[in-house]
């Protein structure tokens, strides 16, 4: 099993906080989110983690280059996660999971993850979403569309930004990634799951177990800085 990490991105909604550093470096309970992520992936035997960096790269390889692969997407500043994740597909022969570096989370989600049988499985968070969140439609153990312009009513919950993809969908994923790369460089990754999606591929999910939070503004980190540190 691998790991891919997202952390290309500047960041520009987490200033001030963030102002030199990506923002995966931020402490919550006085550990780094990117380490808070790479212990736990670990703990659940996944040794195996790139990187991909743009934004203040020489940060992120000063604490990690010799704990991780770093992979260089040079126009961060033009692109989206679409692109970083197509840049790593090349080097991915195995089973992997894929996950921003601005989610904090606990290990639960990992090992379901490791434990689903689906060749592509998602990490929903079920109820209530507000409108930036990406949503996600389900018919029964299947996700069937993936948005951000989903009606927060017509979803039944929020993507965790974690999904893995087993080493049978690799090729089918790449496909996907490449038209998805095709069509434009900005967005989130969760368009390539979208697409399969639609294309009939089987797309399964597992429920976010334990506390967790994305961080887009500082708002949110306020907020899971909160659920973590109260805990």
């Amino acid at each position: 099993m691998k790991a891919v990490i997202l952390a290309a991105g500047r960041g520009l909604r987490m200033r001030p906080l963030a102002q030199d550093m990506p923002k995966c470096l931020l402490p919550v309970n006085g550990e780094a989110i990117l380490s808070r992520q790479l212990r736990i992936l670990r703990s659940c035997g996944v040794r195996d983690i790139a990187v991909v960096a743009g934004w203040q790269e020489q940060q992120l390889a000063a604490r990690y280059g010799d704990e991780v692969t770093l992979l260089h997407n040079p126009d961060y500043q033009d692109t989206g996660s679409i692109y970083s994740l197509w840049l790593a597909w090349g080097v991915q022969d195995d089973d992997v999971i894929v996950l921003n570096a601005d989610v904090v989370f606990t290990e639960a989600p990992i090992r379901d993850l490791l434990s689903c049988a689906e060749p592509y499985c998602m990490v929903v968070d079920k109820g209530p979403c507000d409108e930036e969140a990406v949503k996600v439609r389900v018919s029964g153990d299947c996700v069937v569309d993936t948005n951000k312009s989903l009606a927060p009513e017509d979803s039944y919950g929020e993507f965790a930004c974690m999904a893995g993809i087993k080493k049978e969908g690799l090729t089918a994923f790449r496909e996907a990634l490449c038209e998805c790369e095709k069509e434009s460089r900005h967005g989130g990754w969760s368009r390539a799951l979208m697409r399969l999606s639609r294309q009939g591929h089987r797309v399964g999910f597992v429920l976010m177990r334990g506390p967790w939070g994305g961080m887009d503004t500082p708002a949110d980190y306020a907020k899971v800085r909160r659920l973590f540190e109260e805990a």
